[in-house]
């Protein structure tokens, strides 16, 4: 029982049985009491999404980003996580991304990440379960 509910019980046991107090003492314990069963009828166990992560190592340039978002937004979906970092060394720039998706298909993400791999400015791209 939680402690609000217990705090609702308690009030209500000393609230008179009529009047406006015995409504009010009422209608707030259904409303605590109904909150706990926010389930589907049917349903004791809701569907747990899979986490997949986008990892993408590309060339340093401002487009990388948006385009790598552009992908999931023709697929309407939200990214969990979004994370981008410069890598600056001797040798070249690059920005490394990763791109956390819940409640996609392993068989569309790795076609998001074929298609990915075809821009000009990525080096690398791959997905794993996080």
């Amino acid at each position: 029982m939680s402690f609000l509910v217990h705090v609702i019980d308690c009030i209500s046991s000393r609230a008179p049985l009529e009047g406006p107090g015995f409504f009010a003492s009422s209608m707030l314990r259904s409303l605590v009491r109904g909150s706990k069963t926010m389930t589907t009828a049917g349903e004791d166990n809701p569907p747990v999404l899979k986490r997949l992560c986008l990892r993408v190592t590309a060339q340093a340039d401002p487009s990388v980003l948006t385009r790598l978002l552009g992908h999931l937004q023709h697929l309407n979906l939200t990214p969990r996580r979004v994370a981008a970092e410069w890598r600056i060394t001797a040798a070249a720039d690059t920005m490394e991304v990763q791109i956390e998706v819940c409640g996609l298909s392993e068989e569309c993400l790795t076609n998001v990440v074929a298609r990915i791999g075809q821009f000009v400015p990525v080096l690398h791209a791959y997905w794993r379960h996080t």
